[in-house]
């Protein structure tokens, strides 16, 4: 792959990152209900998503169906608890930012500098480059919204390193669910991101982690 093909989606990324972000920070700003919906409308199409590339057999769609309700609908659940509750936009924007941060500086790096692997036979994107600036650059970004908004020493210090790891294993076992059903994306629906649940993959296991943090 050339440098060029390297950096070929990033007006996609960019142009999609310009068009929800607002839209997603609105509502987590504006909350209950709107936050609410929002926050089950992305956990239902990611929950579609992964049925629909799974072609899974019939008599296991039951069991499926079950897994994926751990998977995705818990941790959502989780995030419409965090935002509902005390300090709650202060908590979620401190998660998601460091969720963000964590994909994003991961991504950069990786394509900058990346020459190790993390796990070819599951991933032949990710390296131990980014991965290690992806973590470094959220702890940062993660302990500077922490002091912003007052939270917890306890909370500052723990929350973010927990949040970055959580999301790079995250984003390696959807990774490796995509590879099993020998898809790239969950879908097309965000460009140059594949799917919802392309973009929340590293969420999903971070946030019972972070719910368990701050309580």
């Amino acid at each position: 792959m050339t440098q060029s093909d390297k950096w070929a989606d990033v007006p996609q990324r960019l142009l999609t990152a310009i068009i929800g972000l607002p839209i997603v920070l609105a509502g987590l700003f504006i909350g209950s209900p709107i936050s609410t919906i929002g926050i089950i409308l992305i956990a239902l199409i990611a929950m579609f998503e992964l049925y629909h590339i799974s072609h899974i057999n019939k008599q296991w769609q039951g069991l499926f169906l079950m897994g994926m309700v751990i998977y995705i609908g818990i941790p959502m659940g989780l995030l419409v608890v965090i935002r509902d509750g005390e300090n709650g936009l202060s908590y979620t924007l401190l998660l998601l930012i460091t969720n963000w941060t964590t994909d994003s500086m991961a991504l950069i790096g990786g394509r900058l500098f990346g020459k190790h692997k993390v796990a070819p036979h599951i991933s032949s994107g990710k390296t131990w480059e980014g991965v290690i600036i992806g973590f470094i650059s959220a702890c940062i970004a993660g302990w500077l919204v922490g002091i912003l908004a007052r939270l917890s020493p306890t909370i500052i210090i723990i929350a973010p390193p927990m949040v970055a790891c959580m999301t790079i294993l995250g984003d390696l076992l959807e990774s490796r669910i995509k590879r099993l059903f020998h898809v790239k994306d969950a879908s097309q629906l965000l460009p140059g991101h594949g799917g919802f649940l392309d973009r929340i993959d590293g969420l999903l296991l971070a946030i019972p982690i972070f719910y368990l943090i701050i309580n």
